[in-house]
């Protein structure tokens, strides 16, 4: 797919390795399995664990930033400053790879969205962007609505209560993860 685009990267599907915890079924059900997401006409990111590029891209924004203390960020930022180079990211819709998040624990999944705010925060101080929390704290507040549209779905394509309830939570988690990394972050990343 890369050879017949003219884009300088692109990605695929991810799907967990297993499904055998309460995590990885909503991973599965949820994230990690989509497509890179087309924000108005284009694709802003992909997930590097499933995601080719172009040698001169790279090399013409530095590649990837080695400087991240731990995982979390990295890929959004090198997919950043490849479209700010003026580079366009694509989709390769027939790859797919089988990723271990080793999200077995709430606690994993919380923590991995935590460090994903940290890198937000790590971006936003880099490109001298204010952080704004009301913006993000209103943003989470109308995300409760697609928490309900999700339980609702859930229920209507036949998951037991039991776990449709607990894929709600699991939303909320993530969200409110990356958004407490983001605040507690940003007075702090230089």
């Amino acid at each position: 797919v890369l050879d017949s685009s003219a884009a300088a990267g692109v990605g695929g599907r991810t799907i967990p390795a297993s499904t055998d915890s309460l995590v990885s079924r909503f991973v599965a059900r949820r994230h990690v399995s989509e497509l890179p997401r087309l924000i108005d006409g284009e694709v802003r990111w992909v997930v590097t664990c499933n995601a080719a590029f172009r040698r001169d891209a790279l090399n013409a924004v530095g590649g990837f930033d080695e400087s991240y203390p731990v995982p979390g960020g990295e890929d959004t930022d090198l997919c950043a400053r490849i479209r700010r180079a003026g580079y366009k990211l694509g989709v390769a819709p027939d790859a797919l790879v089988r990723h271990d998040h080793t999200w077995r624990s709430v606690r994993q999944f919380a923590h991995t969205w935590y460090r994903y705010g940290r890198g937000d925060a790590r971006h936003l101080r880099r490109d001298r962007e204010p952080l704004r929390p009301m913006t993000h704290v209103i943003r989470d507040v109308r995300f409760m609505k697609t928490v309900a549209r999700n339980l609702q779905t859930d229920l209507s394509d036949g998951l037991g209560l039991r776990e449709s309830v607990a894929f709600a939570a699991l939303d909320v988690v993530r969200r409110m993860s990356k958004t407490v990394g983001l605040l507690a972050a940003y007075p702090r990343v230089s």
